[in-house]
């Protein structure tokens, strides 16, 4: 049997109950059926089931995806109430780009590789949250809590993650924070292993004991950073040595700047491999470079008042140059250039057989040795010593033919 059926319901507003009429059914043909008043009971339970189904939008919520595969569903936020968000569900790989996840509870959560670009993470509980390679580029991190989050090669690119935030995580090696402001930062014992911190901005950060093998610093910022006692990368934009701070170059590295070792400072050279575009500037620190030595040529020129330990080749035409209280060089010199505000004490050897070393207010100790090459009577022949300012010679003078 088919047909059309038609309910009209009445609301009695003094007995607050919902009055049902007789249900009338049309029949095919014409024809009609009436339910009576005790049979509609039932019928009205129904309706009334519907009316207020109906009354209830509904939400389809989404769920997350925990370390180890349990499913959180409905997500919570950090209250305990249903968030209301209906995106896609949070699980590793998800692409969850602009997501609102304002206070959401995500203790626990399995992100790696999703794209939470833009994402609004602001408040949200991110607890022991697997954050490997997730691209969080511009995300919202106000106040999120991640602590021992795994933030393992995430791209943290223009996001607003903070001091507190980084440090709490459990991991952060190959972060990329690219132009990020960590001034004043205190990174102190922090792996940043294979890092990107290209543009960043590090002045005055403690970077004490952190690890930095593999870090990218192209166009950082480092005034003040305090090196003391970290690994450094194989490439710097400049080396500050500040007070206080031992800086050891162990391994290769490349400064496309310049060196400062502050008064209080000790740079330790190590390594055979260390280049630097703008020289080395000492401003009352020390620098120990007695394995291997500095190639001016390799480094640049030498200047600034403090100590300096170590052999120095001038190279071509490398300058040693002190200023105000001038420098101590406590080693051996050698090559063609000039030497200025400086007293050694060490031996001088001239030239590359032959050469001319300019001496500029400079004092030979009475320990040292100076070397002469004699190989003839022309200007090319032989080494030769130019004299300016207040010289004082002393020590041995050896001359040997060649």
């Amino acid at each position: 049997m088919s047909g059309q059926m038609r309910a009209i319901a009445a609301f009695n507003a003094s007995r607050k109950i919902l009055v049902m009429p007789p249900i009338s059914v049309r029949l095919d043909g014409g024809q009609s059926l009436y339910v009576s008043h005790s049979q509609g009971k039932l019928m009205r339970r129904i309706i009334l089931f519907l009316l207020a189904a109906l009354a209830v939008p509904s939400v389809d919520a989404a769920s997350y995806e925990q370390i180890g595969g349990t499913i959180v569903n409905p997500i919570l936020d950090i209250g305990g109430n249903v968030l209301a968000y209906s995106g896609n569900n949070l699980e590793p790989g998800a692409d969850l780009n602009n997501a609102d996840l304002f206070v959401a509870d995500l203790n626990n959560a399995d992100l790696n590789n999703a794209n939470l670009n833009n994402a609004d993470l602001t408040h949200a509980f991110l607890y022991n949250a697997n954050l490997f390679q997730a691209i969080l580029i511009d995300a919202s991190l106000t106040n999120a809590n991640l602590t021992d989050a795994i933030l393992y090669k995430a791209n943290l690119t223009g996001s607003t993650i903070s001091e507190w935030q980084f440090v709490s995580a459990a991991s952060v090696t190959g972060v990329n924070l690219t132009g990020h402001n960590m001034s004043g930062w205190d990174l102190a014992g922090v792996d940043l292993t294979d890092a990107t911190l290209t543009n960043a901005y590090l002045t005055d950060a403690n970077l004490t004991g952190a690890k930095l093998g593999g870090a990218t610093l192209t166009g950082a910022t480092l005034d003040g950073v305090n090196l003391h006692l970290a690994t450094l990368p194989s490439a710097m934009p400049s080396l500050p040595v500040i007070n206080g701070a031992v800086v050891t170059v162990a391994n290769t590295l490349a400064v496309s700047g310049s060196v400062q070792v502050d008064t209080g400072g000790n740079l330790s050279v190590t390594s055979d491999s260390f280049t630097a575009v703008g020289g080395v500037n000492i401003e009352g620190g020390t620098v120990q470079a007695a394995i291997f030595g500095l190639d001016l040529d390799q480094i640049g020129d030498v200047s600034g008042y403090g100590r300096l330990f170590g052999d120095v080749d001038l190279g071509a035409s490398g300058a040693i140059a002190g200023s105000g209280a001038g420098l101590e060089l406590f080693g051996h010199v050698s090559g063609s250039g000039t030497i200025s505000g400086t007293t050694l004490f060490g031996n001088l050897d001239i030239g590359s057989s032959p050469g001319a070393i300019t001496l500029e207010d400079v004092t030979l100790s009475a320990a040292g040795t100076t070397t002469f090459e004699v190989g003839g009577i022309t200007l090319a022949d032989y080494d030769r010593i130019l004299l300016a300012g207040g010289v004082m010679l002393d020590g041995v003078a050896n001359v040997s033919f060649m």
